[in-house]
């Protein structure tokens, strides 16, 4: 009996308890439904089932690979087939293009003559109004004459308030320069205060790690867009505290680590983290599915 065989007469849920991979992923393995799993998921878990067992499963590998291999040459085979598709489709594109350019045209020249048209009836009119405008011109010259001259016998006047206004405007200007050193010094106080401000944000951010004792697998959904991040791996992972996330870790036998000071777990099942504004929290299922829509993962 090879190894796969002796993998396939183990229970599910013997599998389940002793590797933490879901129930669906195993049977997806156990019935190599490999169109279930996607390339990394599959070469990760036949991995962890052949060091949890120490089964020998490279026939099983091989067969994987020829299935992701087989469906890559089919899309590639697709997307040469689409390609050379694409020139018929843009020959026809450049004939709409070309009648639509000739309609264009075609409008733009009724257009413009219905345009001329306009024009040269505007222009009798301006002409029009430029004479009846050059007439009001005369009227309004002669009347300027006769306010200037009237002008000048008051400028003596003028001349005394002038001087009085003059030294009013001195002394406003020197009390619009101490508003303004005023203000200046204010916003140098408050550039430096939002300076003391920024280093106290940037000293707050911390270093967080997570070291598995043995295999891991790990997830991780970043909750400003949802997306998701997979670890299979037994070595130190590295969070980003700048983004808030979930995490879902495969067993609890794991080291936490911030900024320095460790903290060990050793739990069998499942552990579910919550790190936001920089914290980092262990949570329930019920919580992280609250956080995650509705979903476990």
């Amino acid at each position: 009996m090879g190894d796969f065989e002796k993998l396939k007469g183990m229970r599910v849920d013997d599998i389940y308890n002793k590797t933490y991979l879901a129930h669906k992923n195993i049977e997806a393995i156990l019935n190599k439904e490999f169109d279930k799993l996607n390339k990394f998921k599959t070469t990760g878990f036949i991995g962890i089932l052949e060091k949890s067992y120490n089964l020998d499963l490279s026939e099983l590998k091989k067969e994987a690979e020829d299935y992701y291999n087989k469906l890559e040459e089919d899309a590639n085979i697709a997307l040469l087939k689409t390609q050379e598709e694409e020139p018929v489709k843009t020959y026809d594109k450049r004939l709409v293009w070309i009648f639509a350019g000739v309609v264009f045209v075609l409008i733009l020249v009724i257009l413009l003559s219905s345009d001329n048209n306009e024009q040269s009836s505007t222009i009798v009119q301006k002409n029009e109004e430029t004479a009846s405008t050059m007439q009001i011109d005369i009227i309004k010259d002669e009347s300027a004459v006769v306010d200037e001259v009237l002008e000048n016998s008051s400028g003596e006047d003028e001349l005394e308030e002038s001087a009085t206004s003059t030294e009013d405007v001195k002394e406003e200007k020197v009390v619009v320069e101490i508003q303004e050193s005023k203000k200046l010094e204010t916003e140098v106080v408050i550039e430096q205060k939002e300076e003391q401000k920024v280093s106290v944000v940037a000293q707050s951010i911390q270093k967080i790690t997570i070291t598995p004792t043995r295999q891991i697998w790990l997830g991780v959904i970043y909750l400003d867009d949802y997306s998701k991040r997979e670890y299979l791996t037994s070595s130190e992972i590295g969070l980003d505290t700048s983004r808030n996330q979930l995490i879902l870790a495969g067993h609890g036998h794991l080291k936490v680590t911030i900024d320095g000071n460790d903290t060990t777990s050793s739990d069998d099942n499942r552990i579910r983290f919550l790190l936001q504004d920089g914290e980092l929290k262990m949570i329930k299922r019920q919580d992280f599915r609250d956080l995650n829509k509705g979903k476990d993962w």
